[in-house]
């Protein structure tokens, strides 16, 4: 890691991810289709419906960045974990996730987080 001491002491080392690369969890609590999710795969080639798990590994990730020195983490959700349906109704399950424990968890760690 670079040294700290060339950032100025405000400086917040950040990290950033994206729902199709990290999120996982393509079939649960209520998250509809995606175009990744219909796409047809080829035989030998990886789909991305688990990804990195960050879905089902949130704390564990938070706290390897909070070990890292990250200080501001920039996450993505699926649109179609939002609004399942493309239009209409927000999926509100998607809280449990991304709201109120979420960002109790990653107050607790030191981490600000923006989505």
């Amino acid at each position: 890691m670079a040294d700290k001491n060339y950032f100025p002491k405000d400086f917040l080392f950040g990290a950033a991810t994206s729902a199709y690369q990290f999120e996982g969890a393509a079939r649960e609590e209520g998250k509809g289709p995606s175009v990744q999710d219909v796409k047809k795969i080829k035989r030998g080639q990886l789909d991305f419906s688990v990804a990195a798990d960050h879905y089902h590994h949130l704390d564990e990730d938070l706290n390897l960045l909070a070990e890292l020195g990250v200080k501001s983490y920039r996450f993505s959700i699926s649109w179609s974990r939002i609004m399942p349906a493309g239009t209409g109704a927000v999926n509100c399950d998607i809280c449990t996730f991304s709201g109120v424990g979420n960002r109790r968890r990653t107050a607790d760690s030191g981490i600000a987080t923006s989505y």
